[in-house]
C-alpha cells in the first residue's frame, strides 16, 4: 500500500463522524477533523510520508498503544494524552484505524465528552513545525 491509500483511509473514516469537516489551521499538510460548529478536533492527519494520524486515546488504549513501535507520545499535545501513529504498513493502518472507531463508537463532540475529549483549536492557530 502507498502513503496516499494509508491517508485517504484515514481521511475517510474521520470524515465518517457525524458533523465531521477537515479544516487546515495548521497549513495545508494538516488535515484536522473537527466535530460540530466550533473548533474541537479529535484528529489530525499528516499525508507523510510517513502518514501520521494524531488522536486522543482513553488512558488503557494509550498505554497499549505506547509500546507498540509505531506509536509514541505527540508533540505538543502528548501531555493531555494524545498519541501519534506513523502508518507505514498495512498492519499500522488496521491499529490506527481501530483506534478512530473507537472514538467514532464512543460518539464525537458535546455527547462524548466523558469518553473523547476533543481539543479546542483556536480559528487563527498559529503554524505548528
Amino acid at each position: 500500500m502507498k502513503a496516499g491509500v494509508f491517508a485517504t483511509a484515514v481521511r475517510d473514516l474521520a470524515l465518517s463522524f457525524p458533523d465531521a469537516r477537515e479544516d487546515h489551521p495548521f497549513g495545508p499538510e494538516s488535515h484536522v477533523f473537527k466535530v460540530g460548529g466550533g473548533s474541537r478536533m479529535f484528529a489530525i492527519l499528516h499525508d507523510g510520508p510517513p502518514v501520521t494520524v494524531t488522536m486522543k486515546l482513553t488512558k488503557e488504549e494509550r498505554e497499549i498503544a505506547l509500546t507498540l513501535p509505531f506509536a509514541s507520545e505527540a508533540k505538543y499535545v502528548g501531555r493531555y494524552g494524545w498519541v501519534t501513529a506513523r502508518i507505514e504498513d498495512a498492519d499500522c493502518l488496521d491499529a490506527a484505524l481501530e483506534w478512530l472507531r473507537e472514538l467514532l463508537a464512543a460518539g464525537s463532540g458535546e455527547h462524548a465528552r466523558g469518553r473523547v475529549d476533543v481539543m479546542h483549536v483556536p480559528s487563527r492557530a498559529p503554524t505548528v513545525r
